[in-house]
């Protein structure tokens, strides 16, 4: 680790050099073209302020808003772009967002942890200007975002993780209401705001005085004074990650230690083989457990199993940053277990096995049916299911049996179950039900999950079934006018 500014020319051991896709040329900082527009000023309405913070919140708003207009078809390159250094993908992104080009701005996150949002976000938009919702694809329009002076240090963490200051840079936001669509901003006033680092940085300060703070676990605040962005190292690219600026974040203002970044890079568990692989993994490895023959060996088993709910490029930031947390936990909060304690616990937990036998099965049926977006991708339809467990529990001679099982067909399901002991019934329940139809939106005939393609082996993707679903519920909403 040092604490040395990166250097752009400097050559990293752990990949060999990837060659760059394509990308358009960016705009160097400092240098962009900056238009002045007059508005009429209203001479007895003073400008008005809303402290230093919010003009910076101001600006990330539009760029959140920003991120769901901005058209495809105007700026997406296709790809993810990156940059080969740290800081240069930080410039890009503080470049693209100068110039109100939100869907540039994904192509420097960290792709596992974007996805397909842009492609979301403009069909979304589509249908937004269909519905005469909006009037323009572009609701950027009379918006001007300008992030300029960046001066950056970059501190290396990890050969693929790196933590970049900005040391300086100024912040504004500018709009002209004859521009804006309506559908975004009301206001007909024209709005300037403006903030720089130094401003950000004082406020801090001032913020994490102790007199202005209830700090009962004593929080290392120190280092909150600091406006950093954290880049992970992606296929030989960089990318601004923002999963792991957060945790940072949170790190610091816990004081927890430096997470050990290989631990998402290599030990990350392995995904299916292939896309249906997914589901038929799990489901093999649960109906394959005979209760009464569990062991150590048949739980590693089953557990390796459920690797497919860890994609390594959307969690990986967890996996590195939640040991971090924990060790923190156990020194400041006092949650350490002694070693003497620990075998106290493992000792009664095998005494308390050994007088219980436990029989039984528990048996998953899905089959679904693979529709394959592209190679990376495919979603997988669940037009019914079903679960069924038989567990038979016998203690201190007694024998106590639980049988129950839950179907489902499309956005219907239902459920049975019954509890009897050695001479007979003592409960038994069954229930049936439906979603409302008018509750489900149009175009979700089953439901379904989206599984990707990372690091060679398949995975239960989070970040896109999020981003599928998100489509199908927005766009039947802009369709149905409510």
């Amino acid at each position: 680790m040092t604490d040395d500014p990166f250097e752009p020319s400097q050559s990293w051991p752990s990949e060999p050099p990837v060659a760059p896709p394509t990308v358009p040329a960016v705009p160097v900082l400092g240098e962009r073209p900056v238009e002045t527009i007059e508005y009429p000023i209203r001479a007895a309405e003073p400008r008005r302020r809303f402290g230093v913070l919010a003009p910076l919140a101001g600006v990330i708003g539009l760029v959140a808003l920003g991120a769901i207009g901005v058209s495809l078809a105007q700026a997406l390159t296709g790809n993810a772009t990156g940059d080969d250094s740290p800081a240069g993908a930080v410039e890009n992104l503080a470049a693209h967002a100068s110039d109100e080009n939100l869907i540039e701005m994904f192509g420097v996150m960290a792709p596992g942890e974007v996805g397909t949002a842009a492609e979301v976000l403009d069909r979304i938009v589509t249908v937004a200007v269909e519905e005469d919702v909006l009037s323009d694809p572009n609701v950027l329009a009379g918006i001007d975002i300008e992030i300029a002076d960046l001066d950056l240090r970059t501190e290396q963490l990890h050969p693929d993780v790196a933590k970049v200051y900005i040391e300086d840079a100024s912040f504004s936001v500018t709009t002209d209401p004859t521009l804006v669509d309506e559908g975004i901003v009301g206001d007909d006033v024209p709005l300037t705001e403006s903030v720089t680092i130094d401003e950000i940085r004082s406020e801090l300060e001032a913020a994490t005085q102790p007199q202005m703070l209830v700090n009962p676990f004593g929080f290392d605040l120190s280092g909150l004074d600091e406006v950093f962005v954290m880049t992970i190292r992606h296929d030989g690219r960089w990318y601004v990650s923002p999963l792991y600026t957060a945790l940072e974040y949170v790190r610091v203002l816990l004081g927890a230690p430096l997470p050990d970044f290989d631990a998402s890079r290599t030990s990350a568990m392995s995904g299916a083989a292939d896309a249906g692989a997914v589901v038929s993994d799990i489901t093999d490895a649960v109906n394959g457990v005979e209760l009464a023959d569990l062991d150590e060996q048949a739980v590693g088993e089953l557990f390796e199993s459920f690797g497919v709910f860890v994609p390594p490029d959307e969690v990986g930031a967890f996996v590195d940053y939640v040991p971090a947390f924990g060790a923190w936990a156990e020194e400041e909060l006092g949650l350490l277990i002694e070693q003497d304690d620990i075998t106290e616990i493992e000792d009664r937990f095998r005494e308390l096995v050994a007088e219980v036998e436990l029989d039984g099965r528990v048996t998953i049926d899905l089959e679904p049916v693979i529709e394959p977006i592209d190679a990376g991708r495919a979603r997988l339809v669940f037009p019914t299911g079903s679960l069924q467990a038989s567990i038979e529990v016998v203690v201190d001679g007694e024998l106590l049996s639980a049988d129950t099982k839950a179907t489902f067909e499309g956005f219907c399901g239902s459920a049975t179950g019954s509890v009897s002991d050695g001479t007979g019934s003592i409960a038994s329940e069954s229930d049936s039900g439906c979603i409302d139809p008018a509750e489900i939106p149009e175009g979700l005939v089953n439901p379904f999950v989206v599984v990707v393609e990372q690091r060679g082996t398949w995975y239960l993707s989070y970040v896109e079934t999020a981003l599928a679903y998100g489509e199908i519920f927005a766009i039947d909403e802009l369709r149905s006018g409510d």
